[in-house]
């Protein structure tokens, strides 16, 4: 959010407004009759004469290598360097970078770069052309969301595809809005209400693909979980079944054994042959929970 304003700060050390002559153009020299740029900040200076040289040089000319050119490249070449740290985990240049890499393709880490330079590009047209004309003015930043929409289109450089769709229907709001707003150079104003409500539609039918996709979002979440839940639920009642059908297995092969008849037996003969039945139940039991454990 700050760096926008700091594009805007730089450029307009050198954003020029014209003025057009007055006066009696037989009574007016030549060069007094043309159309004269001035600094936007100081409209007493002439653009490019001396004064406004000296403007470019001390504070322009700085802040264009430092935020324009020194900030970006930095921050590309240290996303370089982290990159593995950054996906790898909970590590501390994730801390330190991940405002900028998150919510990105891997291979795409350094996309959000390439959204500071599209909003440079755009600050760089309103300032610099700005002064000659409305129309060349409106005609270059649609050829820049052009070429951002084309590039988006192509790289999709969100991880969540709902992201990528909703970036692209934004770029194309954007287009349609800059577009429609030239009409008003060259319409009446009885028409130009209608032109109003039909920005207003395409802005109302922006922020409802919006709401619709975090919604579509939201709900495939909910049937995410819901479907990672019922394949827990039937894989943990499949290693219940199969450990059934081992314990009750082995329970009946310990029944028709010979090793267990003289333990029965002997418990018939001291009167308590229902505590001996209890007892091969109870290992059958530890047969099915060592069964469980071996399964997990």
């Amino acid at each position: 959010m700050l760096f926008p304003s700091l594009l805007k700060n730089t450029f307009s050390g050198i954003e020029c407004v014209k003025h057009n002559s007055v006066g009696n153009e037989n009574e007016c020299m030549d060069q007094e009759r043309l159309d004269q740029l001035y600094f936007f900040r100081d409209q007493s200076v002439k653009c490019f004469d001396e004064r406004h040289y000296t403007y470019i040089a001390t504070l322009f000319a700085p802040a264009l290598v430092l935020y324009v050119i020194l900030i970006p490249v930095v921050f590309f070449g240290q996303l370089k360097k982290n990159k593995q740290y950054i996906f790898g985990g909970p590590t501390p240049s994730r801390v330190i970078w991940g405002f900028i890499t998150s919510g990105f393709e891997i291979d795409l880490f350094f996309w959000e770069l390439i959204v500071l330079m599209r909003k440079a590009a755009l600050i760089f047209v309103l300032v610099f052309v700005r002064p000659y004309g409305s129309v060349l003015c409106s005609l270059c930043c649609i050829i820049v969301l052009l070429g951002c929409l084309v590039a988006h289109s192509h790289f999709l450089p969100f991880a969540d595809h709902y992201i990528d769709l909703l970036e692209k229907a934004s770029l194309v709001t954007n287009i349609l809005m800059v577009t429609l707003g030239l009409q008003f150079n060259y319409i009446e104003e009885s028409t130009a209400t209608a032109l109003v409500v039909v920005l207003f539609l395409i802005n109302l039918i922006f922020f409802g693909v919006a709401i619709g996709m975090y919604l579509s979002s939201k709900m495939a979440e909910v049937k995410k979980k819901k479907l990672w839940k019922m394949k827990e639920k039937a894989r943990r009642n499949s290693r219940l079944s199969n450990a059934s059908n081992i314990s009750s297995s082995q329970a009946a092969s310990t029944s028709s054994s010979t090793k267990v008849s003289p333990i029965v037996q002997n418990t018939k003969n001291n009167g308590t042959g229902t505590s001996a039945i209890n007892e091969i139940k109870q290992e059958a039991n530890n047969d099915e929970l060592i069964a469980l454990s071996n399964w997990n």
